[in-house]
C-alpha cells in the first residue's frame, strides 16, 4: 500500500516538511510494520498549466492558457467540449496533455476534465498542491491484522506515536450529522425518501445511507487529482473522487448511487440468488452465486457489495441527487466474492480485513466535510443507519504481568501514555498491586486486540524491543533416559539393513477409498470434526491397512516388497481417546508362499536384540480381518500382549493384489520402555559339554516352545536346546516330527558316558510326559 506523507499529516498538528523521512521509516519498520521502500515525488508545477478548450476540430483541439495568455494546439481526445478545462504540461521541448505520472503516479493515465474558477486558472490552483512529497510503500501482508491502518487516519495515529506528535481531533475532520438508528429496517420519511432493510444480518453487519439533493457534480479537483494519482488511484469526477478519497483517508469504503436511478426508493442488501446477473462499473457482466452479497433496490442487484458498484446506478456529470452508502460486510464473504469474480478492488481489500463496523457513519461525515471544503452546493437530507453498533472491548491486565513478560521494568505512567496514544481508555487501580482496566476502541478490537497478550504486544512494540535488555534464557538441563530412543533406532536399522525393508510414513487418517477396496470398516475409531475432505475423516486404529495400501500401490512394478512404519494410532476405549505408538511391518512376494515361521523369525530377532522374553499365543479367529486364522499369534511378554504376527489372509491379498504377504505389529511404547533383567557375567565352563540329538513325534497342538521347555527343565545340567528340524505329512494327520539338539554340561566335572546316558533318559521321560513318542 502506498502512503502519501503529506496526506497523512492532514491529521497531525505538524508540518510534514520538517520530518526526517529516514528516521520515520526506521521507526515505522521497528515498531509498526514493514516498509518495502520509499521515494520522493516532485511535481513540476512550473511546467503544469490549466488550459480551457477554445475550439474542437476534427483532428486537433485549440486550448487557451489563461496564466500565460497563449493559445496552443494539441491532438484531439474523446469527450472534449468548448469551455472545459484540462491540465497540460508545457516546457521548451513540447506541449502535451498532463498525465498521472506528472503528479507522482506510476501509470500512464491521461487526466480527466478539471474544475477551476478564473482565479485558479491564472495559477492559484498550484497553491493547493504539494510540490514535494514522500511516498512510503508498506508491505500489505504486515498490516493484514491491522484494519485500522488501511486508512490514513490510522496511519497518522501511528506517526503521532513514533514522532511524539498530536493527532488532530476527529471532529475537525468531519461534519457531525443527525443519525437515525434502526435495528433491522428503516422507514422512509420526507427527509429520507429511501427505506433500508437488512435481510441477512450475519453478512451485513451495518448499512447506512445519506440522501443528497441539489448537489452539483463537478469535474475533478486539481488538488484531489494530485493526491489520488500519487497513490495510484484514478480520478474520474468530483463526487466519485471523493468516495475514493474518503476510503483512503478513513479506511472505510463508500459508494454513491444516482438517486434518480433507484426508482423503488428502497435498499435491500442481501445474499444474491443463484445465477442472478449484474453489470458492473467496468462494463463486465457477472453471474452471481448465493455466496455473494449484493445491494439491491428490493428487486434487482445494483452493486456487488464491498467490491464494485453497478453500471445502471452510476454517478455521472448529470447527477443532481445521490445516495451515499457506507456499510460493513462479512470479511470472508467479500474476499471470496472478489476472488470468485476476479474483481479485487481497493474496497474489497479493506473489507476483507474486518473493518470497524462503527466507522461507516464517520465516513459519511467525512464526505460531507469534503463537500463543504470544496464549496460544492448540496443539501443533505436524512442519514439512517441499520444494524447494531459494536461495543468496545474492556480487558484487565496487571503491571506485574507486563513487566514479567517484557523482562524489564517499565513505569506505570509510560504504560498509560502508550495505551492512551493508541486510542484506548485506561483506568488504573493501585489497590495492592497496579492493574489497568483498558477499553479497546472498536477500530482495534474487531480483529487485532482481543486478549491481554495483544495489549502486552502493543506496549512492547511502542516501548521498543531494542530498549528491552538482551538476556539469554536460563534453562537447567537434566539427564534423561535415552535408552528408548536408541533402542528404536537399533530396531529400525535391523529392519532396514538386516531384512531389506523400506521405512514409510503414511497419513494419520484412513483412506476411505482404500478401505472400500479392502472391504473393511474400522471400529472404535476417532472422527475429526472438520475433515479436510470426505476421504480423510477417521484417525488410524492400526498401521497395517496403510502398509497394505503401500503394497497395493506398488505391487505391479515389483515382485517383492518389504515395508515397515513407526507411527501413532488412535482408539476410543470406554469413551476415552487412547493414542499410542505402533511399529508394524509387511513382507510381500508374488510367488513365495509365506509361512508363520518366516515372519516369526523377524520378531524373534527383534526380541532377542533387546533381551525381551517373547512367547507366542495362537489365535484361531483374529480380530483383524487381514490376518489368516490358525496362522496368527499374539506376541506375549510374560502375561502382556505386546503385538501380533501372522500371515496375511489369502482372501485379503486376492482382493488387493496377486501374491502373498505376512505382517507383524508391535506396541512400540512397550518395546521402547521394556526393561530387561540385569545381564550378569557367567564364567565360562571349564569342562566340555556333551551334545545329543533327540527326534520325536508329537501332537500338532504341542508347540516347539513347550517341547523346548520340557527338555530344558528335565535336569539342571541341560545347558542349551535348539530345534534342528520339523516335518509333517498328510498321513500323520494330527502329528508332526521334531528334532532337537541339546547340550549337557557340569560346572565342576566332565560328564561320563554313563552320566550322559542317564541325563538323556531324563530328557526322554520329560518329553513323553507332554505326549511325545521317541523315534
Amino acid at each position: 500500500m502506498k502512503i502519501s506523507i503529506a496526506w497523512v499529516f492532514d491529521h497531525l498538528n505538524a508540518d510534514y516538511k520538517t520530518v526526517d523521512i529516514d528516521q520515520l521509516v526506521k521507526l515505522f519498520n521497528q515498531k509498526v510494520a514493514e516498509i518495502e521502500g520509499y521515494y520522493t515525488v516532485e511535481i513540476p508545477l512550473d511546467k503544469l498549466f490549466i488550459a480551457r478548450v477554445a475550439d474542437v476540430a476534427a483532428e486537433h483541439v485549440q486550448l487557451h492558457i489563461t496564466q500565460t495568455n497563449e493559445t496552443i494546439q494539441l491532438p484531439k481526445r474523446e469527450h472534449l467540449k468548448v469551455g472545459q478545462h484540462y491540465l497540460i504540461k508545457k516546457d521548451d521541448k513540447k506541449t502535451c496533455w498532463a498525465m498521472a505520472h506528472d503528479f507522482g503516479g506510476q501509470k500512464d493515465q491521461i487526466l480527466p476534465e478539471i474544475f477551476c474558477n478564473e482565479q485558479q486558472a491564472r495559477g492559484d490552483w498550484q497553491q493547493s498542491i504539494e510540490a514535494k512529497d514522500y511516498i512510503i510503500e508498506v508491505d500489505n501482508k504486515s498490516i493484514t491484522h491491522r484494519p485500522d491502518m488501511w486508512g490514513y487516519r490510522g496511519i497518522a495515529r501511528e506517526f503521532a506515536l513514533l514522532l511524539d506528535l498530536k493527532l488532530k481531533p476527529l471532529d475537525r475532520m468531519i461534519t457531525p450529522l443527525d443519525i437515525t438508528e434502526y435495528t433491522h429496517e428503516s422507514i422512509a420519511s420526507d427527509s429520507m425518501p429511501f427505506s433500508v432493510r437488512i435481510v441477512h444480518p450475519k453478512y451485513i453487519k451495518r448499512f447506512a445511507i445519506s440522501y443528497f439533493t441539489n448537489i452539483e457534480n463537478r469535474p475533478s479537483l486539481p488538488w484531489m487529482i494530485s493526491r489520488l494519482c500519487k497513490v495510484e488511484n484514478r480520478p474520474i469526477n468530483t463526487l466519485v473522487d471523493m468516495t475514493n478519497y474518503v476510503m483512503l483517508d478513513m479506511g472505510q469504503p463508500t459508494h454513491a448511487f444516482d438517486a434518480q436511478k433507484i426508482t423503488t426508493q428502497h435498499f435491500e442488501p442481501r445474499l444474491a440468488h443463484e445465477k442472478e446477473t449484474l453489470t458492473l462499473l467496468d462494463d463486465d457482466t457477472i453471474q452471481l452465486t448465493k455466496e455473494d452479497i449484493v445491494i439491491t433496490d428490493g428487486q434487482q442487484p445494483i452493486a456487488l457489495a464491498g467490491v464494485m458498484g453497478g453500471k445502471d446506478s452510476e454517478i455521472t456529470m448529470r447527477t443532481t441527487s445521490m445516495v451515499l452508502e457506507s456499510a460493513n460486510f462479512d470479511a470472508t464473504t467479500i474476499r471470496e466474492s472478489a476472488a470468485r469474480h476476479k474483481k479485487r478492488t481497493e474496497a474489497s481489500a479493506r473489507f476483507e480485513k474486518t473493518l470497524d463496523p462503527n466507522q461507516n457513519i464517520v465516513a459519511i461525515e467525512r464526505f460531507v466535510k469534503l463537500l463543504q471544503h470544496a464549496n460544492i452546493p448540496f443539501e443533505v437530507g436524512g442519514v439512517v443507519s441499520v444494524g447494531p453498533k459494536t461495543e468496545a472491548l474492556t480487558l484487565n491486565i496487571s503491571h506485574e504481568y507486563i513487566e514479567q513478560r517484557l523482562g524489564t521494568e517499565i513505569a506505570s505512567e509510560k504504560v498509560v501514555a502508550i495505551l492512551d496514544a493508541l486510542g484506548c481508555k485506561v483506568s488504573v487501580d493501585n489497590n495492592k498491586q497496579i492493574s489497568y482496566r483498558v477499553t479497546i476502541p472498536t477500530s482495534r478490537c474487531t480483529k487485532d486486540i482481543q486478549i491481554k497478550e495483544d495489549i502486552l504486544e502493543e506496549i512492547a512494540r511502542v516501548y521498543g524491543y531494542t530498549n528491552i535488555p538482551f538476556v539469554l534464557p536460563y534453562k537447567q538441563t537434566k539427564p534423561s533416559d535415552l535408552d528408548a530412543l536408541y533402542r528404536m533406532r537399533r530396531i529400525k536399522r535391523l529392519l532396514a539393513f538386516g531384512y531389506d525393508m523400506r521405512e514409510v510414513y503414511n497419513y494419520s487418517f484412513y483412506d476411505e477409498d482404500f478401505l472400500r477396496e479392502l472391504n473393511w470398516k474400522p471400529t472404535d475409531y476417532i472422527s475429526v470434526q472438520s475433515p479436510v475432505s470426505e476421504n480423510w475423516q477417521h484417525l488410524v486404529t492400526s498401521l497395517i491397512p496403510g502398509l497394505l495400501k503401500n503394497v497395493w500401490q506398488n505391487h505391479a512394478d515389483h515382485e517383492q516388497l518389504n515395508f515397515f512404519e513407526s507411527g501413532r494410532v488412535w482408539q476410543k476405549i470406554d469413551a476415552k481417546i487412547i493414542e499410542r505408538p505402533e511399529l508394524a511391518g509387511i513382507f510381500y512376494n508374488q510367488k513365495k508362499i509365506f509361512s508363520f515361521y518366516d515372519v516369526k523369525a523377524v520378531v524373534q530377532h527383534i526380541a532377542e536384540m533387546i533381551h525381551m522374553p517373547l512367547t507366542y499365543k495362537k489365535v484361531d479367529k483374529p480380530v483383524d480381518p487381514w490376518f489368516a486364522p490358525y496362522q496368527t499369534a499374539h506376541l506375549m511378554c510374560e502375561d502382556t500382549v505386546v503385538g501380533t504376527v501372522g500371515v496375511i489372509d489369502v482372501g485379503c491379498t486376492h482382493t488387493l493384489f496377486a501374491g502373498h504377504a505376512a505382517a507383524f505389529v508391535f506396541d512400540q511404547s512397550f518395546l521402547g520402555n521394556f526393561k530387561p533383567s540385569l545381564i550378569k557375567f557367567k564364567p565360562l565352563a571349564k569342562y566340555p559339554a556333551v551334545e545329543r540329538d533327540i527326534s520325536m513325534m508329537v501332537p500338532l497342538k504341542v508347540t516347539v516352545a513347550e517341547v523346548t521347555q520340557a527338555i530344558k527343565t528335565s535336569n539342571d545340567a541341560i545347558d542349551t536346546v535348539q530345534l534342528v528340524d520339523m516335518f509333517q505329512k498328510d498321513d500323520w494327520k494330527d502329528k508332526k516330527s521334531l528334532t532337537f539338539s541339546f547340550a549337557m554340561q557340569h560346572a565342576d566335572k566332565t560328564l561320563t558316558t554313563k552320566e550322559a546316558d542317564a541325563l538323556y533318559e531324563q530328557v526322554i521321560q520329560s518329553v513323553k510326559n507332554i505326549g511325545a513318542e521317541i523315534r
